[in-house]
């Protein structure tokens, strides 16, 4: 099998485990849906290894993968901040990875506003409900706002990984509010899945593109 095909193959398998578990994100835990989140970041860690992208890249999807099979397993908060963990190692890992690319940020100014921004933001909007959770998600607030602030400084070859991190931060506040604000089961919690995968999806998208 060819370099191309291979790719092609799977990119395939990784779309069809996407659309499937987007399909079935409100039904309740079961083998094939756990299996189908797992096949959407796992072909991507091998698609960089076959484009010889940084080995910490790779380790970040699968760690990535290990996040989804997690969320996929159960609804409780003890998984959540479970899959929070992980993710923190991830997001330092693919931080690492841009950092061997950074060149410095285009306007030092506007990467603090929205960094800042962001972060004091979403953290106000979470405070009142976070409980115990206050630690394991400033913890994971401060890997997303590490892995954006170099993400915005990487060189014009790797650029559509800032793409990834904003959509990434895009992803990760959404979900954040559907975990702590919204009831389950009910409209917006309904409707706030797709969204969330979709964004996070092409967050993961983008970081393999930058690289290959």
């Amino acid at each position: 099998m060819t370099l191309g095909l291979s790719i092609w193959v799977l990119l395939g398998v990784s779309l069809a485990g996407s659309a499937y578990y987007q399909i079935h994100q409100l039904d309740k835990p079961s083998r094939a849906r756990t299996l189908a989140k797992a096949v959407v970041t796992s072909p991507l860690a091998v698609m960089s290894v076959l484009f010889e992208a940084p080995i910490t890249l790779t380790i970040a999807f699968v760690l990535s993968s290990i996040v989804d099979v997690v969320l996929s397993y159960s609804h409780s908060k003890k998984y959540l901040v479970a899959a929070m963990a992980i993710q923190s190692v991830s997001l330092v890992l693919y931080a690492y990875t841009f950092s061997m690319f950074w060149v410095g940020f285009p306007s030092l100014e506007l990467a603090l506003l929205v960094l800042g921004g962001w972060g004091a933001g979403l953290l106000a909007v979470l405070w009142s409900k976070l409980d115990f959770a206050r630690v394991p998600v400033i913890t994971y607030m401060g890997c997303v706002l590490l892995m954006m602030t170099v993400s915005f400084g990487i060189d014009d070859q790797h650029r559509l990984a800032a793409l990834g991190a904003v959509l990434f931060a895009i992803s990760t506040s959404i979900h954040a509010v559907e975990q702590f604000h919204f009831e389950r089961p009910s409209v917006l919690y309904t409707y706030s899945g797709p969204p969330i995968w979709i964004s996070y999806y092409a967050a993961m998208l983008s970081f393999a593109f930058a690289f290959v």
